[in-house]
């Protein structure tokens, strides 16, 4: 499960995929359902949960476990948005030995309070991941790519130079589905 699937996300998706088949489900979790849409039709994601405004966070995890095998949870939830409100969603929609990824990075003093007698007897795992290292990453993300197993469709939009501040107001407000890039 991905929490955000923007551009980060969309690309986790696939890579996702890459990883484990056909036969895995992997849901998108995201309050645009462009970018939802996005994930599913083009990235590859099985299925997804559409986070409207309003919701609150039982709903959420409910909706969640709904598209999981037996109501369960999910094995694994990637965080790539850097929100303590889904990263703990993230957290809260494990099935019980589940492990979530916070990739998401924010403000320092932001923090999150998760329960901790939920965790213990679920044993659940959280861990950090801080980009990659790009000596070793690039050159299989490269084979990857030429095996297909991986496209470049996750750039969805392309802006000239002089379009640069515009490109950052659409980012800044969310309206970026997929990945934006700068050609010069």
């Amino acid at each position: 499960m991905i929490f955000g699937v923007g551009g980060v996300g969309s690309n986790l998706v696939q890579v996702c995929k890459a990883f484990t088949g056909e036969s895995a489900r992997i849901i998108a979790v995201d309050k645009s359902l462009d970018r939802l849409l996005y994930a599913k039709e083009t990235m590859g994601a099985t299925d997804f949960v559409h986070i409207e405004d309003g919701m609150t966070e039982s709903e959420i995890i409910k909706r969640i476990h709904s598209k999981t095998p037996n109501n369960s949870g999910a094995d694994v939830a990637f965080e790539v948005i850097g929100n303590k409100f889904t990263a703990r969603q993230a957290v809260l929609s494990l099935a019980p030995g589940g492990k979530a990824v916070l990739a998401g990075l924010t403000k320092p003093e932001i923090q999150m309070e998760l329960p901790i007698t939920h965790i213990v007897r679920r044993k659940i795992e959280i861990v950090g991941s801080f980009g990659a290292k790009a000596s070793v990453d690039t050159p299989e993300v490269l084979k990857m790519l030429e095996r297909r197993e991986l496209s470049l469709e996750s750039v969805s939009e392309r802006f000239s130079l002089e379009e640069v501040s515009a490109a950052y107001n659409k980012l800044y407000e969310g309206n970026i589905t997929g990945k934006a890039i700068v050609v010069m």
